[in-house]
């Protein structure tokens, strides 16, 4: 991944990132998710995005056990589109 988009996702991540864009994102993309799951990966993102923008995917595999099972299956659908894209 190049440094400009790591710079971008860890600004976005700090100053604007919210529970509440995970659901309007979630949304748009027609899946709904709960304020709780919001939250969820809300904390799991702050906490664990650096990991995921330098390549371990292992971390992501954690929302298995975090997660019901259809949200979780978005979210694994979600990173590989967005880690062929970006993190190449």
């Amino acid at each position: 991944m190049s440094n400009i988009y790591k710079k971008i996702i860890i600004n976005y991540i700090n100053k604007t990132l919210s529970p509440n864009i995970i659901k309007e994102y979630a949304s748009n993309n027609n899946f709904n998710i709960s304020d709780s799951e919001s939250i969820i990966l809300y904390n799991f993102i702050k906490n664990n995005y650096l990991d995921i923008i330098n390549g371990n995917e292992n971390k992501v595999l954690e929302l298995k056990n975090m997660l019901r099972y259809d949200l979780y299956e978005e979210i694994i659908k979600l990173y590989k589109q967005y880690k062929s894209r970006y993190f190449k």
